[in-house]
């Protein structure tokens, strides 16, 4: 029922939900109170800036008219990765700074800004007792990927087992 203008662009991951328009604050405000008053249930908070917003671990940095990407962490955020003493495979738990420093890799836009990164997400590892060589073994790998085929949606070869819907 809403009839006013709305952003240019606005997604939503489950409860959460980002935008980004030319529209003015006012009328931006004007959406948001629509949604806000969709359901009384529902409350939302939110932000509205002109330069940087935080959308799940993402920092959206906005600068001549151009995005930028990277890493955000909660204040809540103890990076308390898995202890490498723990009693789980070797495997395991090499291939979690390799998984977080290719999260890393997809979010941030800029190389200064993962190399910067990736020295701070080493420093967690190393303070959860990972071993030097691990940490930089992974971020090796990771440094030689290239960050728009990361971002490239999969293709899934079609399958040749049937579809069964079951009712």
């Amino acid at each position: 029922s809403y009839t006013g203008p709305v952003p240019e662009l606005y997604k939503r991951f489950i409860d959460d939900g980002f935008a980004a328009t030319t529209l003015s604050e006012q009328q931006l405000t004007a959406f948001i109170q629509f949604i806000q008053d969709f359901h009384p249930a529902i409350n939302y908070t939110y932000a509205i800036s002109c330069t940087t917003v935080t959308f799940l671990d993402i920092q959206v940095n906005v600068k001549d008219g151009a995005f930028s990407t990277s890493v955000f962490y909660k204040p809540t955020d103890s990076h308390s990765y898995l202890d490498y003493s723990s009693s789980h495979s070797t495997a395991t738990k090499n291939s979690i700074p390799y998984s977080q420093f290719l999260r890393l890799r997809r979010l941030c836009s800029d190389t200064d800004d993962f190399c910067q990164k990736s020295i701070e997400m080493s420093s967690f590892f190393t303070n959860r007792g990972y071993p030097t060589v691990v940490v930089q073994e992974a971020l090796s790998r990771v440094k030689n990927l290239d960050r728009h085929q990361l971002l490239a949606p999969k293709t899934v070869p079609p399958s040749d087992r049937p579809i069964v819907s079951l009712l």
